[in-house]
């Protein structure tokens, strides 16, 4: 991922914290970076349908509060992105208008559609998350959106504030961009780079 941050609907942001580089820990189908932040882990495992990626945050003081203000606070999540040009971005049955520099959000998946077939080649599966006390009531209320700056795409994955300020920590938040194909386990690769500066 680029960033995470704190943002509002003003258009603040900030920075949620810094990010240490750690060395991996490799058990049999399972990477684990420990200690990103201090209490953040992220881990990768194989399993057969998809990489199973997971941000676990151990407690309420070390993911911090935000100071910005303002209204809906969330903790978002952006990623950088790139995409063939016989793919089209679909969002809620609706074609995305990348040209037009705007931004979609939704709390579904986001469909990669070939442009003639108009069948979807891959997705980016809805994010979800869940804190400790039942993880499968209290489900976070997570969404995600594309949108586009430039010549560059993003997908930015948020979480309110609102429920993380009452979630019982640790929380695990699966809010890395997931590709899933569409029909056989063999039709794409997915290559995974977890960056820390």
């Amino acid at each position: 991922f680029n960033d995470v941050e704190w943002v509002n609907d003003e258009g603040q942001s900030e920075t949620v914290t810094s990010f240490s580089q750690v060395v991996p820990v490799i058990d049999d189908d399972k990477i684990t970076w420990e200690d990103i932040a201090t209490g953040w882990d992220v881990d990768v495992q194989a399993s057969t349908k998809r990489l199973s990626k997971w941000i676990h945050i151990d407690s309420l003081a070390n993911l911090g509060a935000p100071t910005i203000g303002g209204t809906n606070i969330r903790l978002r999540f952006s990623f950088t992105w790139q995409k063939s040009g016989a793919l089209e971005v679909w969002v809620d049955g609706v074609q995305w208008d990348e040209k037009n520099n705007t931004w979609v959000e939704t709390s579904g998946d986001i469909e990669f559609r070939d442009e003639i077939s108009q069948e979807a080649a891959f997705w980016f599966e809805n994010p979800h998350g869940h804190d400790s006390a039942d993880p499968d009531k209290n489900i976070a209320p997570m969404s995600q959106r594309v949108r586009r700056t430039g010549n560059n795409f993003y997908s930015e994955i948020e979480t309110p504030w609102s429920w993380l300020q009452s979630a019982v920590f640790p929380i695990h938040l699966d809010d890395t961009v997931n590709p899933a194909v569409a029909a056989s386990a063999d039709d794409a690769d997915e290559n995974i780079a977890l960056a820390v500066n």
